[in-house]
């Protein structure tokens, strides 16, 4: 189950890299299709980047409320917060590394074929 949920999480982080890419690629060609790419690009692009604010987030409520628990030493509760904290942060940075381009060259390919 695992490997399912990583795997689509893998699929929905690189598909606005590579409609990025086709993006690029398509503006060189003059594909037909282009528009309907970049349509893509951008709604990928804003799942990927929404899919990371929700990761953070869910990262730093987990992260506090297991250093809540009763019984931690105070070296205990530190660690678990670098941990987790820094764990949200990645959440966001992989969100935002690959949602950001996928938005950024699908507007632009809108914008220049309008």
């Amino acid at each position: 189950m695992i490997a399912v949920f990583a795997n689509l999480l893998l699929l929905l982080y690189g598909a606005p890299i590579v409609l990025s890419a086709a993006c690029v690629i398509g503006e060189n060609r003059q594909w037909p299709n282009l528009p309907r790419i970049a349509h893509a690009a951008v709604r990928f692009g804003m799942l990927a980047v929404l899919l990371g604010a929700v990761g953070m987030t869910a990262g730093v409520l987990a992260t506090h409320n297991a250093s809540a628990a009763p019984g931690l030493s105070a070296a205990e509760i530190s660690s678990l917060r670098a941990k987790g904290f820094t764990e949200a942060g990645y959440a966001l940075f992989f969100g935002l590394f690959a949602g950001l381009p996928g938005i950024y060259m699908g507007r632009r390919v809108l914008k220049d074929r309008r």
